[in-house]
């Protein structure tokens, strides 16, 4: 079963501005390594140490469904930050805002899933490094590496 888990877009963003900006008590390579273990752990839903598009799309749709709490197709940031927090833990704290402005296209402060959906498939097709549909540990780290 597939964790649902919409958050994973964010994790992979947060991972990115981690690798240009790492905290003082964390090296960036550490913050890096957390983040990209929690990726594959969280979608990887039949646990072969890759994520297919399908896994990657279908944890997003279900948690985006799950964090909407009044079910109007919008996630406000306080829900956005509730769901980072929990999923990602403490490590997220000082990537929740510009992350949510990274997904928020159009910055009026709501995430649509067609906001969210845009977002994340630019981010797994940017990791997908050889253009077959699965994104692996080893694709996302060079992925990473370019946005230092």
């Amino acid at each position: 079963m597939i964790r649902a888990n919409w958050c994973i877009p964010a994790v992979m963003t947060a991972a990115l501005l981690a690798a240009a900006a790492p905290s003082q008590a964390q090296t960036g390579e550490a913050i890096i390594k957390v983040f990209i273990d929690r990726l594959i752990g969280l979608v990887d839903g039949n646990s072969d140490g890759t994520v297919m598009k399908a896994e990657f799309d279908a944890a997003r749709q279900s948690h985006f469904s799950a964090a909407d709490q009044n079910a109007d197709g919008i996630v406000t940031e306080s829900e956005f930050v509730r769901l980072a927090l929990a999923e990602v833990g403490s490590l997220s704290r000082p990537w929740t805002g510009p992350v949510f402005a990274a997904f928020d296209r159009n910055a009026d402060g709501r995430l649509t899933g067609s906001e969210v959906r845009a977002t994340a498939d630019r981010i797994f097709a940017h990791a997908d490094r050889n253009g077959d549909g699965t994104v692996t540990k080893g694709e996302i780290r060079p992925a990473l590496a370019m946005a230092q």
